[in-house]
């Protein structure tokens, strides 16, 4: 079953659609060697083939993509993270669905999985946020969200594989096919891209920087935002690829899509404990 374009997660939540799952618990989230202590994972500069002759039309032609170093988070942002934006008045509060032409009913029902009031939820992935929702959460954190480009290396690597964690089909590599909501982030490491990121396939749809095209030969300036990763509800393989590519409104919200974010490596925050001599004269001239 292919859900596409989001909207149609209405009839699915409402029907109760997909068989549920048991959740698998990880054995916790242990640090891997390019893991950084505010949890993000550092990723070499690099080329890759972005895109698949295998599938569907949006993801040719194949080309090839130089990626600048960069840093990415390593789950997708929690409740419990974005609970704290919220807390500081940097974020706003998402506890409903929303999207083009739905009803009333259809956005009461699709909103009972939205993670924001569920109890339990705090290390689950913040759904039910917008572009905007998750553009301003980054910003609250020091960071930006990632590019598509940026999005599918950090999934792929340079090794041409089809889902993150190498050719083989998907079973138990990560949180899909469930009608129950999301699982708790990294409750799959088998799962993990070659990066050591959590859950870049299944659990929530991920927003990314970038506007979507009808194929890579086209502009990519369109107001609609690509989404990457497949979600909790889907069921075939084709749909959890890492080339895979979807696009929604920046206003839709949906509790099938979430985010994580990225930094340039020269982007993190600067510290006045670290701060070089030349550093301290930026400062200071910066001083009223």
């Amino acid at each position: 079953m292919r859900i596409a374009g989001i909207a149609g997660i209405a009839v699915l939540i409402a029907t109760g659609c997909g068989p549920s799952k048991p959740e698998v618990k990880g054995p916790g989230l242990a640090a891997t060697s390019n893991e950084s202590s505010d949890g993000m994972v550092r990723i070499p500069a690099g080329v890759f083939i972005m895109g698949s002759n295998d599938g569907d039309a949006d993801e040719k032609p194949v080309h090839q993509v130089r990626v600048s170093a960069f840093e990415m988070d390593v789950t997708e942002v929690t409740v419990g993270a974005y609970r704290a934006c919220v807390n500081a008045g940097k974020c706003a509060s998402s506890s409903t669905a929303d999207w083009k032409e739905a009803t009333d009913q259809q956005k009461a029902n699709a909103s009972r999985h939205c993670n924001w009031l569920i109890a339990g939820r705090e290390n689950h992935p913040m759904n039910c946020v917008d572009w905007n929702h998750a553009t301003a959460y980054c910003a609250y954190a020091g960071k930006r969200l990632p590019t598509e480009e940026e999005w599918e290396y950090a999934a792929r690597r340079a090794d041409g594989r089809m889902y993150p964690w190498g050719n083989g089909d998907p079973s138990g590599q990560l949180c899909w096919k469930r009608s129950d909501g999301t699982c708790a982030v990294g409750s799959y490491p088998s799962g993990d891209s070659p990066f050591g990121l959590h859950d870049m396939a299944g659990n929530v749809w991920e927003w990314t920087a970038s506007g979507y095209s009808s194929d890579y030969r086209q502009s990519r300036a369109n107001e609609a935002r690509v989404d990457r990763g497949g979600n909790y509800l889907s069921d075939a393989p084709a749909d959890v690829r890492s080339t895979l590519r979807f696009s929604d409104s920046p206003s839709l919200r949906s509790p099938l899509l979430g985010f994580r974010c990225a930094r340039q490596r020269d982007q993190r925050p600067m510290s006045r404990t670290r701060v070089t001599r030349r550093g301290h004269r930026a400062l200071r001239r910066a001083e009223p």
